[in-house]
This record gives structure tokens, sequence and C-alpha cells, in this order.
């Protein structure tokens, strides 16, 4: 009895001393499982994203990880590490640790992407990409392998913004003078922009006796650019006493880029104030008005004679 006492603690000792295989405990069963396939899989793959110039955009992914595995343990779990870089070098948030079980095996995520304000309306060669790649782990166990990546294209939309003035900004005139002003518009936008100018109610205020003269319609403002535009304006004349109004002309900015790539984009309204102050005698220059008076006061002082 006592050699066989000696005998089996001397295998317990040998079977210590032994080096683990890795085949048996929780490590070693999870690593029996194989090798964790998954594949990461996003939703939109190709968003576009409005950004305004003066505060920038945001654009979200959403997407999950599809994952399969050879066997199943009741006691295993995945963990599932990405990391998501953008080509242009802007902001990315952080995707939070994801977690493969036998009753969640596609875990769900979603990443923003920071677009800067100011940036430029992507052109065919400035298409920017969000890449996103990953590894997993066994808990426990000792696996470990790497995540193909995904990648998604990021497209700024063109933003189409613009500010007007005239210089001088307020015109005071006789009826029927005629001025010359300088429309300015400037592009706010976020590209390159082709605006037609127009007059509101023009026809009707040409009906009323205004006139108007402009060199074109239509003008290429490129990015961070600005156009000036002259506008010689003639006010109207009639058999009016003394005459004090103001009298507005709208100008109306539309965007001939936006209609060219199928957007949509607001007009853009400028007002010009015009006070008409004076007299106005229809046929008679003020010149002529004088050497009138002046001949009928030389005709009666001859009489008096």
């Amino acid at each position: 009895m006592r050699c066989l006492s000696l005998c089996m603690l001397g295998l317990a000792v040998l079977f210590l001393l032994l080096p683990s295989t890795g085949v048996m405990g929780p490590a070693g069963e999870s690593d029996g499982a194989g090798e964790l396939s998954a594949t990461i899989t996003l939703d939109p793959d190709e968003p576009n994203v409005d950004v305004d110039p003066q505060r920038g955009g945001v654009i979200t992914f959403t997407g999950k990880v599809v994952t399969t595995q050879p066997r199943d343990f009741d006691f295993q779990f995945g963990i599932i590490r990405l990391d998501a870089v953008c080509t242009a070098g802007w902001r990315v948030t952080e995707i939070p640790v994801l977690t493969v079980t036998l009753s969640h095996r596609s875990p769900e995520f979603s990443v923003s992407v920071f677009v800067p304000q100011m940036t430029t309306a992507t052109e065919k060669d400035q298409i920017q990409k969000i890449i996103i790649s990953g590894n997993w782990t066994y808990e426990p166990g000792l696996l470990s392998g790497r995540i193909d990546p995904a990648e998604a294209f990021i497209h700024v939309d063109q933003v189409y913004q613009y500010s007007a003035w005239c210089e001088p900004g307020y015109v005071q005139t006789s009826p029927g003078g005629q001025f010359t002003v300088d429309l300015i518009v400037e592009n706010q936008g976020n590209g390159d922009d082709e605006i037609d100018v127009t007059i509101d109610r023009r026809a009707t205020m040409e009906d009323n006796g205004w006139a108007f003269i402009m060199p074109m319609s239509k003008f290429k403002v490129p990015y961070e650019g600005s156009v000036k535009i002259p506008v010689t304006v003639s006010a109207p004349t009639r058999w009016d006493g003394w005459r004090n109004v103001i009298s507005v002309i709208r100008f109306s900015i539309t965007s001939v880029q936006a209609a060219k790539n199928g957007d949509v984009a607001e007009d853009v309204k400028y007002s010009l104030y015009i006070r008409q102050r004076g007299v106005a005698i229809p046929g008679f220059e003020p010149a002529l008005v004088l050497l009138s008076v002046l001949m009928v006061s030389l005709i009666v002082m001859k009489r008096r004679r």
C-alpha cells in the first residue's frame, strides 16, 4: 500500500512538471474554436455632406462587424477593436470596443468625421475616404488576428452663398437724373460659381420711366473672389412739382452653377435705395429754365422803360 501511494504521488508530480499543451482549460478550449472570421460593412458607402463654410460639417457612418467561427463555446466571447482614419486628416471619433457572443455575432458601431469649415467642394481628384480597420482576440484565449479594412468615400457638396452691396450704398438724385453704381457680389461659398444678376420688376419699372444699363447678366465668381458690376440708372421725369420720394431697386442674384450641378440654391436679394428730390419739368434742363427766366425778366424790364 505504501508503494502504491508513492507511485501515485510520483505520477502527480510528473504531471505537474510536464509543459502545458494548451488543449485543456478555458484558454485552450477557446483557442480550439479556431480563428474568428470578421468582415466590416459600412452604410452608407458613398455619402455626401453639406458643409457650412462658416461652421463646418459632420458626417456619421454606421456599420457592423459580421463574424463567424468554426466552433461555439458557451463561456467564450470575442473582443473587436476598430480604428478609423480619414485620408484628409480630419478629426474622427473613436469607436468603442465591440463584443462578439453566441447571441450577438454582428455588433454594430458608428463613427463620425468632422469636416472643417471652409472646406472646398469636392473635385473628381479630391474625393476623401474614411478607412476602418481592426483586430480581434478571444477572451479567454490566446488567438488573435487582423480584420481587413473597409472604406467609404466622403464627397463635400458645393455650398452656394454670397454677400452683395453697392458702392455707393445710397443715392440721391433729381427727377430725371442719371447715376452709376457698382454692384459687388462676393462668393462666400466653398467653390467656383457662376451667377445671374437681374433686377426685380424691371419691365414694370421701365414702363414707369426708369432705365437701366448693365454690361451683361451672367458673371463667373471664383472661390473666395468677387465681381464688380457697373449699373447705370436713369430716374423717370414727370410733370411734378417738388418731389421728395424714395424708390427701391432690388437686385436678385441666382446661381447658374447650382442649376448645372443639379442643385438648388436660394436667391440672394439686395436693395438699393434712391431718393429723388427736386422739381421735374420734362423737356427743360435747369440751364434752359434759368435762361428762360432771364429772358422773361429782360422783356419785363424793357417794357417798363
